[in-house]
């Protein structure tokens, strides 16, 4: 097992004892469908990755974009590993960050990338992959964004619910319909019908 803790970093289990594997604030974590491609993350984007399983040693794959472009990113990002093709990696800020080599090298990597999900500051809080195309994902983004640099507070529209089967094509698709503007703050994707979902709204 392993997770992130906020102000205390991520953690890891190995059957018998909790050891921190870095520190910070710890965010979300993934496992490839192999078993040994981990993905941790701190806050502000921050991702690491192992490659020889829970227990292995973590190097960073996507920078922090704390103090530079923090209102580019929620707290936490969200990320999540495609379970129908492993290579395939998601990270989302305002713009996707996709890997298709296991977490070697990703896209939209720059502060400078406008490849917006949605709009520049409409930050993503939750991501969904298909369980059986690796290239579907459900998306869901927050209106509000705050630079803790200068303390400015971006204010942009509505919370939204968006689709991509093309994810390098942006923006996606808002799937929201009658909804209600609140935050969708977790997905679930039938394993049936990867058009049927499920959203936890905040």
């Amino acid at each position: 097992m392993i997770g992130g803790l906020q102000d205390n970093g991520v953690v890891r289990y190995d059957g018998t004892t909790w050891t921190t594997v870095f520190g910070g604030d710890g965010g979300p974590s993934a496992f490839a469908p192999n078993g040994t491609t981990v993905l941790a993350s701190n806050d502000a984007r921050g991702v690491r990755r192992s490659t020889t399983g829970v227990t292995g040693a973590y190097s960073s794959v996507l920078a922090q974009w704390a103090f530079t472009a923090d209102d580019r990113t929620a707290f936490m990002a969200p990320l999540g590993i495609s379970k129908s093709d492993g290579n395939y990696m998601y990270v989302a800020s305002d713009n996707i960050h996709r890997s298709t080599n296991g977490g070697g090298a990703w896209t939209n990597t720059a502060t400078s990338s406008t490849n917006y999900i949605e709009q520049q500051r409409k930050t993503a809080i939750a991501l969904a992959i298909s369980p059986t195309n690796r290239d579907k994902i459900y998306v869901s983004t927050s209106n509000i964004a705050q630079n803790t640099t200068n303390d400015y507070l971006w204010v942009n529209g509505q919370p939204n619910i968006l689709k991509s089967t093309t994810p390098s094509t942006t923006p996606y698709a808002s799937i929201k319909g009658t909804l209600p503007d609140r935050f969708v703050m977790d997905f679930a994707i039938s394993t049936n019908n990867d058009d049927s979902v499920y959203v936890v709204l905040g």
